[in-house]
């Protein structure tokens, strides 16, 4: 398989690839999924816990005690702050602030700065120690850039470079107990950065866990589809052979039920087939003889009038005799013809079976006399109506009766009655041989021709007529031994 052939069978609609692609969208849409939910709560837990810890955070600060700052002495402190004023009262009291958000927020990463009105920050500054004064910086530009508004204690995110924070202020003289004017303010922040980043390599990990799985999926479903599609191909190649006209039956172990099953129905069609092969092998060879026969024996006596051989009186009686078995067959054929292409519809009326039979009867009597054949009836006193297709239902009983007188050796019995549950029974028996015991389940195959038959359709039509009245037929051997009989049951 070349590198054009491979890509071409790689995007082509099998089964293999429909269920690989099938798989592979399935875990591809459910790690969409899981990804999206994950993402989604695990931000969305993230942005509550930073609101939570600042909400909790400003709580606290406006519940600071101020007892380490004079209240008389505030407005001075808080000018000292602007003169950048290192007294130990303002240190205490941020402390505090940080001490009691580090007890409410149970040791979090909240920080806590004053800034003025400016945004610039005041506390800390280079003179206390702390560790990153540039990250706290970057938050009061950050914030003024965005123009956030101070004091309104609105917890509000926003992103420097140093990653991605919460932010909210409250004004100072909301956190003491003494009514001042003052333009400084407590911003609080929370750092969710290193949280976003754990998202992240969590998200990097998923991806990783969803290529390893496609991977597997790739394997798993290539194993499926092989499981699926070879036993497919091989009913495929059963089938071609069965249109090749190779009816040999083939062994297939499958472990699906469903396939087997099908290889099972396979293997009864191409049995079907082949017989129905044989059969209309062995029918045309049979046509092809009782055609030949008629007409040779009308092209003989053609030419014996021809020639002067015979008189035209005896030769016309027996060509019109063949004429009319030829004529026959040619009808029984065209018959089977449309039956077979269900071509055939009933057009039913009702009508009494004791005037159809007798009819039938009346058509085959002439028969019957030539070959000294006594056709008895015993039909019901009552009226045996039935709604049916008189030419249909007549075809069927000329086949039967016409069978009768072809194996009867000096009569033919026909009977029409009710029976006492209503159905409608007709008995058409023979004193003939009866039926061999070889042929009591084959007679009503379509081709058969027995010994003595005619050209093996007549029975078959009368079978399929009857059926498609709602009735059946069976045939057997009196019990005397003295001749066939078929029962009918309508």
């Amino acid at each position: 398989m070349n590198r054009k052939t491979r890509k071409k069978y790689f995007f082509e609609n099998n089964i293999k690839n429909r269920i690989l692609f099938s798989i592979l969208s399935l875990i591809i849409a459910i790690f969409i999924l899981i990804a999206a939910a994950f993402n989604i709560i695990i931000n969305r837990y993230i942005e509550n816990d930073a609101i939570n810890q600042i909400n909790k955070a400003l709580g606290i600060i406006q519940k600071v005690d101020d007892y380490q700052i004079p209240k008389d002495n505030i407005r001075e402190k808080l000018d000292d702050l602007d003169n950048k004023n290192n007294d130990v009262s303002w240190f205490d009291f941020l402390r505090d602030i940080q001490r009691k958000v580090r007890m409410a927020q149970e040791n979090s990463e909240a920080e806590a700065i004053i800034v003025d009105s400016d945004y610039n920050m005041i506390f800390p500054n280079t003179n206390y120690y702390m560790q990153n004064i540039e990250y706290l910086e970057k938050i009061c530009e950050v914030m003024k850039r965005n123009d956030l508004k101070l004091g309104n204690q609105t917890v509000q995110k926003i992103s420097t470079k140093y990653g991605v924070q919460y932010v909210a202020s409250i004004s100072i003289n909301k956190t003491v107990n003494t009514k001042i004017d003052s333009d400084k303010y407590i911003v609080l922040s929370v750092e969710i950065s290193d949280s976003l980043r754990l998202i992240n390599t969590i998200n990097i990990f998923l991806l990783l866990i969803m290529f390893v799985i496609g991977l597997c999926a790739i394997f798993v479903s290539r194993k499926i589809s092989d499981n699926i599609a070879s036993p497919i191909e091989e009913l495929s190649k059963f089938a071609e052979s069965i249109g090749r006209g190779d009816f040999k039956n083939r062994e297939f172990d499958f472990d699906d039920v469903e396939l087997q099953e099908l290889a099972d129905v396979m293997n009864k069609s191409a049995t079907y087939l082949e017989k129905d092969s044989r059969e209309k092998t062995v029918f045309f060879q049979n046509v092809s003889h009782e055609l030949r026969t008629p007409l040779m024996s009308i092209n003989g006596y053609a030419e014996a009038i021809k020639y002067k051989i015979m008189q035209p009186e005896e030769a016309i009686e027996i060509i019109i005799k063949e004429s009319e078995n030829l004529k026959d067959m040619i009808e029984d054929l065209i018959y089977i013809s449309k039956m077979d292409s269900d071509m055939q519809v009933l057009k039913k009326e009702t009508y009494d079976l004791r005037e159809v039979l007798s009819e039938c009867i009346s058509r085959k009597k002439i028969i019957a006399d030539d070959k000294n054949i006594e056709i008895v009836c015993d039909f019901s006193k009552d009226s045996v109506e039935f709604e049916c297709d008189w030419k249909e239902i007549s075809k069927a009983f000329l086949n039967i009766i016409g069978n009768c007188i072809r194996y009867a050796k000096s009569r033919v019995d026909v009977s029409c009655k009710k029976d006492k549950d209503g159905a409608i029974e007709i008995i058409i028996q023979d004193d003939g041989n009866g039926i061999n015991i070889d042929e009591k389940d084959k007679i009503f195959d379509r081709f058969y021709k027995g010994d003595g038959g005619n050209h093996g359709i007549g029975l078959s039509i009368a079978l399929a007529v009857i059926e498609a009245h709602g009735g059946s037929i069976k045939a057997d051997n009196r019990e005397d031994s003295k001749g066939a009989i078929f029962f009918i049951k309508i």
